[in-house]
């Protein structure tokens, strides 16, 4: 057994932790799209993702030191979000046709996709 094993083993475990992390954050995101406030329609869900997405992402970069491994937290959003834009067979339908819905897709997949071109590509040297 290396020096490096249980450093690579700590850093997979944390990558690990980060991914349930997210999946939890992700699916009271989803739950919230729906917040409302008699009538009125309350984003939170849209702030929770444009804040949370970012942090996310840095956090697995810094706790698995791996560009790659930056990419997993958009991963486990779509996989957990995208599930409730269809309705099941029982009628329900979480992410409904509302502005609210699209609105927390589409600023959610900028707040990853901003995150991880910031993280993801190689820092310049100045020379």
């Amino acid at each position: 057994m290396t020096s490096e094993a249980p450093g690579l083993a700590l850093r997979c475990v944390g990558g690990l932790v980060v991914a349930l992390v997210t999946a939890v954050v992700s699916l009271v995101e989803v739950f919230w799209v729906v917040t409302r406030v008699g009538t009125l329609r309350l984003p939170v869900s849209i702030a929770i993702a444009v804040v949370a997405h970012p942090l996310l992402t840095r956090w697995m970069r810094g706790v698995t030191a791996s560009r790659p491994a930056a990419l997993v937290p958009f991963a486990v959003w779509i996989a957990v979000v995208l599930p409730f834009g269809s309705p099941r067979a029982e009628g329900d339908l979480v992410l409904t046709g509302e502005w609210v819905s699209y609105a927390y897709l589409l600023l959610g997949t900028v707040a990853f996709i901003v995150a991880a071109v910031v993280l993801v590509q190689p820092r310049r040297r100045d020379r």
